[in-house]
């Protein structure tokens, strides 16, 4: 299920909408789809986004001609500078274009809620999600898709997160606002979403949800203001767990940093560094006894964290692979009594380990009760970096933090070989 418009004029533009949004939508839910479309040959957006894009491509050909540039050493060196202003110009103009393209999906979602109910196109987000996760990809579905990233409803590359959200909140009777917390006010948000073509999901409905208010329209199921009151959300405690969580992450860099100007041994710098991230691990993956816990309770934690993981315990079975149809795939969708959460597995023997498990042990697990044990993380989506998997066919044991540890020892190791040595 998607949708969406191309047009260089707006007395031809023309929008395409495929089968599966009137398979998985009901009628007003497609007629809020195709007003938010109307919303952007309105807005004149595709031609504003062809015409953003083609001067961040003009930056990146400015770039590529200066690196090919010959001549005197004088010339080169000019060259050099010009070229690297210009890369560096293209990489901000890419975040730029990122930024206008979400801004223009916000007006595009105002224009539909102008024309149908607000609650109609936030329904129809979780929808279209869902259904794109949920039929099986082919070569022409994902030539598809990746085509009109930039041009559908959603961003088809982070639209598991929702997908699972609507889906576990369903089966579990609960509110699709309660899981929408995190992307609406925990202040991780927005950086999540700075590589993604359209805002979070949550964010568009907690818009949505004002200019139902605005215009004094029914908006239940969907109110994320609602949700935050019911749930009695303290914004500043996500704002002090936010900024400890960030200096978590810089304390390696910082350590180096301070290592290298102390010691005037810039050898030693990797190594503090190496160290630093080793010291955090406890942090970022805490041990102990795992909380027994649900998938819709986890989902509905807005503040959940895409760096300090918490340690659960989910009770149910693994039903299918987070990417279909692929054989090898050894990440799995784990179902509990309240809904979906992907799990994510790592092999101590890395990529080629992954594999191996994938394709032999994973089938094995499919479809049998037990438990899975790891550290639960919320990013676009949530997701648990998996411990264990306990099935009627045995236990399958992954090794997360593995090859972070080892390639510490290696960073420490290298660097005091290379300052005895020199």
């Amino acid at each position: 299920p998607t949708a969406f418009t191309y047009v260089l004029l707006r007395s031809n533009a023309r929008i395409v909408v495929t089968q599966g949004i009137f398979e998985f939508l009901n009628e007003e839910e497609a007629k809020a789809v195709v007003a938010h479309e109307l919303g952007h040959i309105v807005n004149r957006d595709f031609i504003l986004m062809t015409m953003a894009g083609m001067l961040v491509q003009i930056l990146y050909q400015i770039y590529a001609a200066m690196a090919r540039s010959s001549g005197s050493s004088r010339k080169k060196g000019n060259a050099a500078i010009v070229g690297l202003a210009a890369l560096i110009c293209y990489y901000i103009g890419i975040y730029l274009l990122l930024y206008l393209s979400r801004t223009r999906e916000y007006l595009a979602d105002g224009f539909s809620a102008s024309r149908v109910e607000p609650k109609h196109l936030a329904a129809a987000l979780v929808k279209i999600a869902y259904g794109i996760v949920k039929i099986e990809d082919t070569e022409a579905t994902q030539s598809l898709l990746r085509s009109s990233r930039h041009l559908g409803v959603v961003d088809v590359q982070n639209v598991k997160g929702p997908a699972l959200i609507g889906e576990s909140a369903e089966q579990a009777g609960g509110s699709v606002a309660e899981a929408m917390l995190f992307d609406a006010y925990n202040p991780w948000a927005p950086l999540i979403q700075l590589n993604s073509t359209h805002p979070l999901t949550g964010r568009r409905i907690a818009h949505l949800g004002q200019i139902a208010k605005e215009q004094g329209q029914e908006f239940s199921g969907y109110d994320v203001e609602e949700a935050a009151a019911r749930v009695k959300l303290d914004r500043s405690h996500l704002w002090g767990k936010f900024l400890f969580e960030l200096l978590i992450l810089v304390v390696p860099a910082i350590a180096a940093i301070a290592a290298g100007i102390l010691t005037g041994t810039w050898q030693l710098a990797l190594a503090a560094g190496a160290l630093a991230v080793l010291a955090t691990l406890p942090l970022r993956y805490p041990s102990g006894a795992p909380t027994d816990t649900t998938v819709m309770a986890l989902m509905s934690d807005p503040a959940a964290s895409p760096v300090r993981a918490s340690k659960v315990r989910l009770q149910g079975k693994a039903i299918g692979r987070v990417s279909p149809g692929f054989v090898a795939g050894a990440d799995v969708i784990y179902q509990d009594k309240t809904g979906l959460m992907a799990v994510d597995f790592r092999s101590v023997f890395g990529g080629i380990g992954e594999l191996f498990t994938g394709w032999k042990r994973v089938p094995q697990h499919l479809d049998q009760p037990g438990t899975a044990e790891g550290w639960f993380k919320r990013g676009m989506g949530g997701y648990i970096m998996l411990k264990e998997l306990s099935s009627t066919a045995g236990t399958l044991r992954a090794y997360p933090l593995f090859w972070q540890i080892f390639l510490c020892l290696v960073a420490i190791g290298a660097s005091f070989w290379f300052l005895l040595v020199h």
